[in-house]
């Protein structure tokens, strides 16, 4: 069974530039698109060992591989947690509005692929797999688009994406940040 102890050994594995800074009370996310509405998320955690947050970079963690095919998107913020001695992994994606969920889904599945190659060649190099023991890319994983609560959007455009993915509403202050105080709230799949 994965411990924190597990994912602090992961953590200190990568890359520094892969990781999203962090103060000592909060992670910071910077969105890539700088017409975002939202341009950064706080995401504030008990104990910030608990979590390890990516920010894949475009042209330095992106690759454009095939054509005709988004290999080269990337959500903009994946969340590494331990949880019940489970790892879980969440994909998340920050948008201006409901209307880009065919994107945003794009951008999702990208992401999982690198995250795919991330686990294998830390299994084959570090030789270490107890944090990836029993993990499922499958059950294991979620999927959040996140956008502000200024822009209500289409409510039967989000049922049709409601298996796919855990719509999230924010608050924005005037600097366009969303500080989401309650983590275990945010990130809850119900």
């Amino acid at each position: 069974m994965p411990t924190n102890k597990d994912l602090k050994k992961f953590k200190d594995k990568i890359c520094s530039d892969l990781k999203s800074q962090n103060n000592q009370t909060n992670f910071m996310v910077y969105e890539k698109d700088l017409n975002s509405t939202i341009k950064q998320i706080h995401l504030i955690f008990k104990n910030q060992d608990d979590a390890l947050i990516l920010q894949q970079k475009p042209k330095t963690h992106t690759i454009k591989i095939l054509e005709n095919s988004s290999t080269d998107y990337s959500c903009d913020f994946i969340v590494f947690r331990i949880i019940n001695n489970k790892l879980k992994i969440y994909f998340c994606e920050i948008k201006s509005s409901i209307n880009f969920l065919d994107k945003a889904l794009e951008q999702i599945a990208s992401s999982k692929l690198f995250i795919k190659y991330l686990i294998e060649c830390y299994n084959y190099y570090c030789g270490d797999n107890n944090l990836f023991k029993g993990f499922s890319m499958e059950q294991d994983t979620s999927y959040f688009y996140i956008y502000p609560k200024i822009n209500s959007g289409n409510k039967s455009k989000i049922k049709n994406y409601a298996k796919s993915l855990l719509i999230k509403q924010v608050e924005i202050n005037e600097k366009s940040i969303a500080i989401i105080q309650d983590t275990e709230k945010f990130f809850n799949e119900k």
